[in-house]
């Protein structure tokens, strides 16, 4: 009698323990789909995009400096999976020629600067909408002249599926302060970054159109994540060391340093010697 007792209690214990489980489940899943369903109200307004060799060149430079050409999107920005985890979630960098015959100039424009589709959903957190929050018109502009002059793409990509790890993980860097999609994060009524004349306002505009991604807003350093340091460990390098780790991506001691050695070769490397001057002046500044 008793060890049908001790059963009869084991049962009732494991069966809290599943209903409680799938309640908390779907109280996952509710609050993941309520976030991915949201919309947000950015008017889209009209860019001039320029046609002409040079702004495309420029465009395509642009492109590959802040990860769109060659980094999150492919080669060519021919797309891929951006990251997958094991129940089958993953999140796909869109084929950006496909986004481009889908999407007007303004359209364009939006999702690049605020994260909104046009449909007023928006993208995942992974796209930088708030680093990029801080274009110029004219940057802007010449990125969606290099992305119209992409060849048709042919790239079979998988669909995005938010499973239920790539939903807890999105509850969890809430949780920290980081938000789930591109569009909640941002000030859309800020406008575009003053680009300055003098040195250290034109390397605090590139700072803050490059940087911020990984090492946060304030450029102070991120603890989850990547992990990135502040830049404030900027002060301890010469211009010369600077230079070295921007185009070769070897840190001081000529040391690998993670991502940022591979981020440093082919992103980085794309600045001007002028703008590596410049940023290095506003973080000696800063």
């Amino acid at each position: 009698m008793a060890l049908k007792k001790l059963l009869k209690w084991c049962g009732i214990a494991l069966g809290g323990v599943l209903v409680l489980g799938l309640l908390a489940v779907l109280a996952v899943f509710g609050i993941t789909e309520w976030q991915l369903s949201r919309t947000f109200e950015v008017a889209a307004t009209p860019i001039a995009v320029p046609e002409d060799p040079a702004a495309l060149k420029e465009g395509r430079r642009l492109a590959a400096l802040r990860g769109c050409n060659g980094g999150c999107h492919g080669p060519e920005g021919a797309g891929r999976v951006f990251f997958e985890v094991p129940d089958g979630s993953r999140v796909i960098a869109a084929n950006l020629s496909q986004v481009a015959d889908d999407y007007s100039d303004a359209e364009l424009a939006r999702v690049i600067r605020h994260g909104v589709r046009p449909d007023g959903t928006s993208v995942f957190g992974a796209m930088p909408s708030e680093m990029f929050n801080g274009l110029t018109d004219g940057d802007t502009a010449r990125i969606i002249a290099w992305m119209r002059s992409l060849p048709a793409g042919n790239t079979e990509l998988p669909e995005t599926r938010f499973g239920p790890m790539l939903r807890g993980m999105m509850l969890y860097f809430q949780r920290e302060g980081f938000e789930p999609l591109a569009a909640a994060g941002i000030e859309h009524d800020a406008g575009p970054l003053p680009r300055g004349d003098d040195p250290v306002a034109r390397g605090r505009y590139l700072a803050l159109t490059v940087c911020t991604e990984c090492h946060g807003s304030d450029l102070a350093g991120m603890s989850v994540g990547l992990a990135a340091p502040s830049l404030e460990i900027a002060k301890a390098y010469s211009p010369e060391a600077f230079d070295k780790l921007m185009i070769e991506g070897l840190a001081l001691g000529d040391r690998e340093v993670g991502i940022m050695s591979s981020v440093s070769r082919g992103r980085f490397a794309h600045f001007t010697a002028q703008e590596r001057a410049d940023l290095f002046a506003f973080l000696q500044a800063r």
